[in-house]
């Protein structure tokens, strides 16, 4: 499913994705907080005796913890991330 080095598209920034590739043919989705979001409903459904506190306010409240963090550690937004 993935490249085994970063030698594929997927490695390359959007703007030089969208440069290389049609554009008419290649969708390029930027899904925010994809990976905690798809960890989130995965642990929801399928572990059921598990609650995921820290996970779940993370998903709920990402904008606010990362603003917090970059004025913590006086850093812009991109960073924190």
């Amino acid at each position: 499913m993935y490249a085994k080095d970063q030698s594929s598209y997927m490695y390359l920034p959007r703007e030089i994705r969208s440069a290389l590739l049609c554009k008419n043919e290649y969708l390029d989705f930027d899904i925010v907080n994809a990976h905690p979001t798809l960890l989130l409903e995965y642990v929801l459904n399928y572990m059921s005796n598990y609650t995921p506190k820290t996970l779940s306010m993370y998903v709920s409240q990402r904008d606010k913890l990362l603003e917090h963090k970059s004025i913590k550690d006086t850093c812009t937004l991109d960073k924190a991330k």
